[in-house]
């Protein structure tokens, strides 16, 4: 194991491999100091970008923009108190603290090396894991690895804060929507494309993944307008106080011990992420800590427990993605969808795929490395970049958008369909239905479908299996308890003749008298689309329907549980406010920033790619009457030619005017 390490370190070390590793450094950098995109958004962003690159390199650019990109997310925490993303809000409550009395320099110091010691430590966990996980990986069979799907679906919507059954029916939905195109077990072609020569070959998943969370965020940038720093500026930092900030880290050994184990930890389990490693590392370094009394004024060692959490968290989050070929987050699934978009399917077969496991093990490493070399350096020089109004970064972020859904497939039309699941997105997000589920589903969907017929084969067409099996028990069981506790836990106070305030059965969403009419138009459509599939099920040879069956009335299931709780509880249905699409100085309604999307679609259509992208990025600005045209004109000029120099980077004929 350590040979085959220190030959992928060496790989890991030639000229494209390294250039793609500052490159992502860089980016995650630039794109985790921009709350209004995060860690995730970028590498979704940038995941079509990896093409022409070799697995590992595509996998380490990729870990590089998403590790740097959650240590970028700490900066506007500590400096701003600006949170990047979910995971780093705790770094607001001891880091702001800090930069207000002016040791903002030491609490990035804390960052910083917290970050890569919890990189570190969550690398050496990931290697000495890899064996013994895929070892047991390639002992259990397809009924294993069906329960292990369901479960992960399972504790991904059980994750999401008081979402539990709206998590299930996305889940449901992912699972339908995997299920367009090509059979994976029989090789059967055209379910459920109805016809259309654009999903005969399925659902293309990275117009999924850029839509549903760049495509809606930029939504939210034109709606919200103004820029990331509305007040106040970034104070003045100097890396020699940033190095003190270094030696805090050292003189707390217990705390890095306990949050290392703590990251490790939730990081393997599905579903928790690096928020849940984060709060939890921190709360409990506020039970053990000597400087209790300092909590929430700036206390050096709760900052410690925070970044070192999070560091380790981030890696160890990649643990069942490579080994188990599960994704526990929205990170490990794009990850994985690298994976699969090169032509490797993770799990068991992983670490049997060459020198290509031990190059990614040796990139991470360095990926954690270089945020010591390039973080403290690039923070005065990013610091100004969250100035830049919404304006002028929302239209760049739609033209890597366009491009990122192109070159997936060079077909023109999947730009339409990233538009239609931004919409969606957004949609989801402002009805309170949690987006990773559905995520999850449609990247599991092949794996558990797959699995699921293996299951009834060996069976002998019967699923007796699932509940013969010792694991499969196991797993099952598990997914049980956590799905019923809520309602238990809600039993056991009413026999107590107790009330608990988070013991409600019903959870889904913080005001349970009321819905509005879209959460019904939604839940409409789902069950419109589960009895279309039930209907064309029916044409289908043998049993290539049956997983879509199972799935449609599961969905059916809990649509009628949804509708059948608001009924019980006489919850208020809530009309549309339609307000008229609105454009003023600086933001434009969310009708707008979608017909302006539309409007560059289709105008690819009739001028092409490069000319319509250098019309939509001089009329977003004109239209919101940003101050300066000679600044939009400039930045059209450079936005487009790195367009080009993009498209012959990456071999990319941009679409032509039809």
């Amino acid at each position: 194991m350590l040979s085959q390490l220190w030959n992928g370190v060496l790989l890991a070390l030639t000229p494209p491999t390294v250039i793609w590793l500052l490159v992502g450094t860089g980016v995650g950098l630039i794109v985790g100091f921009l709350p209004a995109i995060g860690a995730i958004v970028g590498v979704v962003l940038f995941l079509p970008f990896t093409y022409g690159m070799d697995l590992a390199t595509a996998v380490v650019f990729l870990m590089a923009i998403y590790a740097t990109g959650q240590y970028g997310d700490s900066i506007t925490s500590i400096l701003l108190n600006t949170p990047g993303g979910p995971g780093t809000v705790a770094s607001c409550w001891e880091g702001y603290p800090m930069a207000r009395r002016g040791e903002g320099a030491r609490a990035l110091g804390i960052s910083t090396f917290g970050s890569m010691v919890g990189g570190l430590a969550g690398c050496v966990g990931m290697v000495t894991l890899a064996q013994p996980l895929t070892d047991m990986a390639m002992k259990i069979g397809p009924p294993e690895y069906f329960a292990l799907g369901v479960m992960a679906l399972a504790l991904i919507s059980i994750a999401s804060r008081g979402e539990t059954l709206k998590g299930l029916i996305m889940g449901c939905a992912g699972l339908a929507l995997s299920f367009i195109g090509n059979d994976p077990v029989s090789g059967f072609v055209d379910r459920f494309s109805f016809g259309s020569v654009q999903l005969a070959a399925g659902v293309p998943p990275l117009s999924v993944f850029v839509g549903m969370f760049a495509v809606a965020q930029i939504i939210r940038m034109l709606k919200e307008g103004g820029s990331t720093v509305q007040e106040g500026t970034v104070p003045s930092l100097t890396i020699r106080d940033a190095l003190s900030g270094f030696w805090d880290v050292l003189r707390y050994p217990f705390t890095v011990i306990r949050s290392i184990g703590i990251g490790i930890y939730i990081g393997i389990l599905p579903a928790l992420g690096v928020t849940t490693a984060t709060i939890t590392a921190y709360l409990i370094e506020k039970q053990y800590s000597r400087e209790k009394e300092q909590f929430g004024k700036g206390a050096p060692s709760g900052l410690v427990a925070v970044e070192v959490s999070k560091g380790c968290c981030v890696v160890g989050d990649m643990i069942p993605t490579f080994m188990l070929g599960i994704p526990g987050s929205i990170a490990g699934a794009i990850i994985m969808a690298a994976f699969i978009l090169h032509g490797i399917q993770p799990g068991p077969q992983f670490l049997l795929a060459g020198s290509a496991p031990y190059v990614v093990f040796a990139g991470i490493i360095l990926a954690q490395i270089l945020i010591v070399i390039t973080g403290l350096p690039l923070i005065k020089a990013v610091g100004y970049v969250v100035k830049v109004p919404n304006t002028l970064i929302a239209p760049v972020l739609t033209v890597l958008c366009f491009i990122g859904a192109f070159v997936e497939r060079n077909i023109a039309f999947d730009i339409f369909f990233m538009i239609g699941f931004g919409v969606l997105g957004y949609a989801l997000d402002r009805l309170r239905y949690p987006l990773i589920s559905l995520i999850i589903g449609l990247i599991i969907g092949p794996l558990v479908e797959t699995n699921f017929h293996r299951t009834l084969a060996r069976g002998s067409g019967s699923l007796y299996l699932l509940w013969t099996r010792p694991l499969t028990v196991a797993f099952f069981i598990i997914t049980f308890l956590f799905l019923a506790w809520p309602y238990l836990k809600d039993l056991y106070f009413k026999l107590r003749g107790r009330v608990s305030r988070k013991a409600e059965v019903f959870e889904e969403g913080s005001d349970l008298t009321k819905t509005s009419m879209g959460e019904i138009i939604l839940l409409g459509v789902l069950v419109l689309f589960s009895l279309v599939m039930l209907v064309d099920v029916r044409g289908y040879p043998g049993k290539i329907g049956l997983f879509p069956v199972i799935t449609s009335y599961t969905m059916l299931a809990l649509i009628a549980w949804r509708v059948g709780s608001m009924i019980y509880r006489r919850v208020q249905v809530v009309s549309f406010r339609w307000r008229r699409p609105w454009v003023m100085r600086d933001a434009m309604s969310w009708e707008w920033s979608v017909g302006t999307l539309l409007g560059y679609f289709l105008l690819i259509y009739g001028v092409g790619f490069l000319v319509s992208t250098a019309a939509y990025l001089m009329a977003i600005p004109l239209l919101l009457r940003y101050r300066s045209k000679l600044i939009v004109f400039i930045l059209t000029g450079a936005v487009t030619a790195g367009v080009v120099a993009l498209a012959k980077a990456l071999h990319v004929v941009l679409p032509s005017p039809f």
